[in-house]
């Protein structure tokens, strides 16, 4: 059971690094949004709406933040696995 367990430095780090990737991927997703700005729903002639580009940055950051999350702790555990 213990090998299922993070250490407190490992779970930190595993946190810090995973959402360190997801703010990376997200901003790039929503300035690539905004820069091509499909159906004009981040910009017009009033300007930058945003609100919208927060909700596509937010809509990608925490799933992705989660998903990393969860690939580096399964992948923390197979490494324990395999070295046994």
């Amino acid at each position: 059971m213990n090998k299922f367990r993070l250490k407190a430095k490992q779970f930190w780090w595993l946190s810090g690094i995973s959402f360190l990737m997801a703010l990376l991927l997200a901003t790039f997703a929503a300035w690539l949004d905004l820069w091509k700005n499909f159906s004009g729903l981040f910009r017009s002639d009033a300007g930058t709406n945003w609100l919208m580009l927060w909700e596509t940055f937010s809509s990608w950051m925490w799933p992705l933040w989660a998903l990393f999350a969860a690939l580096g702790y399964v992948g923390i555990l197979l490494v324990r696995l395999l070295r046994r």
